[in-house]
């Protein structure tokens, strides 16, 4: 019959009692308390009937010596010394109880150490498990389960758990099984069986069934054959994790826009130019983080560190800037997402980054026209003049500055600034110029 908590404890103070009772009646009188004259002296004359109780009589009268004459007394005292010195200690002292309590005890040694050698249950884990109740030491059993890892652990949620053990004493026919329940009590002893690996010896197998992970705390033992070993808890924090909180955008200057603050936003939707301020919150102390620039590639996502840029970190914050560029064909964002990786205090990272979008506005090229003259190749005379006027227009921003530049061969002629406004006009300028070769030595 197993002991259990109850047991255990009950037999542990059932041993301090018996111990504490063998230290105040049995080892304190021996080791603390005088044996009494008179009573040695009694056992030796019990022994010795010849002495005539000449060594009870001796001390009697030593502890009154003025009871009797001196010579008397001393008379005494020469006879019991006489008499003593023809004793026999050994053969006075009845050692009978003492040889039988130590045989009593080399019987017991010996049929524990026959006990412990045939059979197949540890005798010295049951004495552990009396002598120290309150730790966690699995009952002697055949089988014996060690080493079983992870063990006591805590993990992210959404972890799988491999839970592996040493089995020794397995029968051919008996299985290694876990079973684990969870906090809740929505689960009760699901059972897993664990495998043999024939490369590390081990019984291995994966914690919990399915591809959700665990998702709360939970417990767990192994069984195998008579052995139990468990149960062990799987405690469960929330996995490391970093959210978006703001967006700042910057716009060029020629916008003459303010700067924008987008809260609780991640995708960025702004016009090419724009410095783009990321500002991000964790939920774990940062050690390090960076804004990588991904390739999708069908399902999965590609992220290099030459595609990446690191944050400034400050706490459980990072941010990071950068400037939205157009590629090559100016039809679309340089880079089309971005996300956000991050390595705690504890050297634990965000296992899954959250992809966002990034979408950049073109800045639409300003419009230009030659209104006069009408033709692409005119003839001026020397002494002439030819009226040139131009039409130009900013889709989507206001014009801040039109020029008008003539080049004969590789040389300048010219460069004449037909328009000019610093808040930026809107809708179209038309602004003329009077062409005059001689002016230009031409």
């Amino acid at each position: 019959m197993p002991l259990g908590t109850v047991g255990r404890f009950a037999a542990f103070g059932t041993m301090l009692v018996g111990l504490a009772y063998f230290l105040a009646v049995v080892a304190y009188r021996f080791l603390w308390k005088r044996i009494n004259p008179a009573y040695a002296a009694h056992t030796i004359e019990r022994s010795q009937p010849a002495l005539k109780n000449s060594l009870v009589n001796y001390l009697l009268f030593r502890s009154q010596p003025t009871a009797v004459h001196a010579g008397v007394f001393e008379a005494l005292r020469q006879r019991a010394a006489g008499d003593l010195s023809h004793v026999d200690i050994d053969a006075v002292v009845d050692r009978s109880k003492t040889i039988f309590i130590g045989y009593a005890l080399a019987a017991v040694f010996a049929l524990a150490a026959i006990y412990s050698v045939l059979s197949p249950k540890s005798t010295l884990q049951t004495v552990q498990r009396v002598v120290a109740p309150w730790q966690n030491i699995s009952r002697p059993a055949r089988v014996r389960i060690s080493e079983v890892t992870p063990g006591n652990t805590t993990v992210f949620a959404g972890s799988t758990i491999a839970v592996s053990a040493a089995i020794e004493g397995l029968r051919e026919t008996e299985t290694v099984s876990l079973f684990y329940s969870t906090a809740d009590g929505q689960v009760t002893d699901n059972r897993v069986e664990l495998v043999s690996d024939s490369r590390t010896f081990r019984y291995q197998g994966v914690l919990p069934v399915g591809s959700e992970g665990v998702r709360q705390e939970l417990q767990y033992r192994v069984e195998a054959g008579d052995a139990v070993a468990g149960p062990f808890t799987i405690a469960v924090q929330a996995e490391p994790a970093i959210i978006v909180e703001q967006l700042e955008y910057e716009y060029p200057a020629y916008t003459q826009r303010p700067k924008a603050v987008l809260a609780r936003q991640a995708d960025i939707q702004a016009l090419e130019g724009t410095r783009v301020t990321i500002v991000a919150r964790a939920n774990y102390p940062i050690q390090s983080a960076r804004k990588f620039d991904p390739d999708a590639a069908g399902e999965r996502t590609l992220a290099t560190a030459r595609r990446s840029a690191a944050m400034t970190v400050d706490g459980t914050n990072a941010r990071g800037v950068f400037t939205l560029k157009l590629d090559e064909s100016r039809r679309r964002a340089e880079h089309a997402t971005y996300q956000i990786r991050f390595t705690t205090s504890n050297g634990d990272a965000n296992p899954f980054p959250t992809l966002h979008q990034i979408e950049v506005v073109p800045d639409l090229p300003p419009e230009i026209e030659t209104l006069t003259p009408a033709t692409l190749k005119v003839e001026v005379p020397e002494d002439g003049r030819q009226p040139i006027e131009i039409r130009a227009v900013d889709p989507d921003f206001g014009l801040t500055r039109v020029t008008l530049r003539a080049v004969a061969g590789s040389e300048e002629l010219f460069d004449e600034e037909l328009f000019a406004d610093r808040k930026g006009r809107l809708g179209q300028s038309i602004s003329k110029f009077d062409f005059e070769p001689r002016r230009y030595n031409l």
